[in-house]
């Protein structure tokens, strides 16, 4: 799946629904903690060059953006939006492709149970765009890694739906989803405070 990314401008949606516990603190706290990587999200700069399949050389420079668009709460049901947005131009053989975007976009539904939460990791790696075979190059980060927040259940309890470019690509079951984090130290927050909810009132 996911790899689980977004542009400066895109317009996050934040809701939480009322419920007995909508006043919780722990519920309130998470919410704020989303909020925040709602603004942030993170981003490599990279050039790459490789033979498409095509077999013509293809030479890009951009930039992919990733981010929780979006988080719903009630009560332990979540969902999650999350994007991931490539900006680039190059050429492929001879030809200059112009500026181009591809849109990424992840929509998770999902319970939070005490063992998903418990199960709760950050693990570093790359975008799907920037998969090895690319030979990316990154500046600031020459890993091209993302943090990610990776959520795992027993079993494919977790809806996902993923669209390209605004085209549906796949709907269906997943055991897990990867959301990209501004930090280490964010994704830990956000952690710390799913594992708050989840042992406030979740199965």
């Amino acid at each position: 799946m996911i790899a689980a990314l977004l542009a400066c401008g895109v317009c996050a949606v934040r809701s939480y629904s009322q419920s007995a516990e909508s006043g919780d603190d722990s519920a309130k706290k998470l919410m704020a903690a989303m909020e925040s990587e709602e603004q942030q999200g993170t981003y490599v700069f990279y050039t790459q060059s490789f033979i498409d399949r095509e077999n013509k050389r293809a030479d890009y420079r951009g930039s992919v953006r990733g981010a929780i668009r979006s988080f719903h709460a009630d009560r332990c049901h979540m969902s999650f939006d999350i994007v991931l947005q490539d900006y680039f131009a190059g050429k492929v053989g001879k030809s200059e492709t112009g500026h181009l975007q591809d849109s990424y976009v992840y929509s998770i539904d999902f319970t939070l149970t005490r063992a998903i939460a418990h199960d709760l990791a950050l693990t570093r790696a790359r975008p799907v765009q920037l998969v090895e075979t690319t030979h990316a190059i990154c500046a600031e980060k020459p890993s091209c890694s993302f943090v990610w927040l990776t959520v795992r259940a027993p079993g494919p309890t977790i809806r996902e739906s993923e669209a390209i470019n605004q085209i549906p690509n796949f709907k269906g079951w997943t055991d897990h989803f990867q959301a990209p984090v501004s930090s280490v130290q964010a994704g830990e927050d956000l952690i710390q405070k799913m594992r708050a909810v989840a042992d406030a009132g979740c199965p």
